[in-house]
């Protein structure tokens, strides 16, 4: 067993220690908001809302919809957890098909009722407003999510 594992080590280090021509170009490089620009950036919003006097929850996922902050305003109910972070899945998992920056650009347009064995079928797709994708230039980087306002036009603004 510790050959074959010496034997991996060694074909490891010799791969990535002497790269083949080209290898560079399979090196993906991606963009993602720092840990405190994230947990600064839901805590902006959700002091927004409650400035309002809504009590919500706000949420940022990265580009690959993995929850990099969360934050549950006070007096925030359980449902706007799953609000916050379904709006910004939604929004970075069907909005790049057509571009779409908000949840409510994609809301408006599957409509009021969409299939019930479409869309609203899917893990974690909410068709409402109060997500916003966040971009580095043109690339999608994340999006933000919030929820618990009285109605998704409130989450979004």
């Amino acid at each position: 067993m510790r050959n074959i594992a010496a034997a991996a080590l060694c074909a490891a280090a010799l791969i990535f220690g002497n790269p083949l021509p080209g290898l560079a170009q399979d090196i993906l490089t991606t963009h993602r908001l720092s840990a405190a620009l994230a947990a600064q950036a839901v805590a902006e919003a959700v002091a927004a809302c409650t400035k309002q006097g809504y009590k919500v929850t706000a949420t940022i996922l990265d580009a690959d919809t993995v929850e990099q902050a969360t934050l549950p305003g006070d007096g925030a109910s359980t449902g706007t957890l799953d609000s916050a972070h379904d709006k910004a899945y939604t929004v970075l998992t069907l909005g790049a098909a057509r571009n779409e920056d908000t949840s409510g650009a994609i809301a408006q347009r599957v409509g009021p009722t969409p299939s019930a064995g479409g869309l609203a079928k899917l893990p974690h797709m909410l068709l409402a407003q109060g997500a916003i994708k966040i971009k580095l230039g043109t690339e999608p980087i994340g999006a933000i999510g919030v929820g618990g306002a009285p109605g998704g036009e409130l989450d979004e603004g």
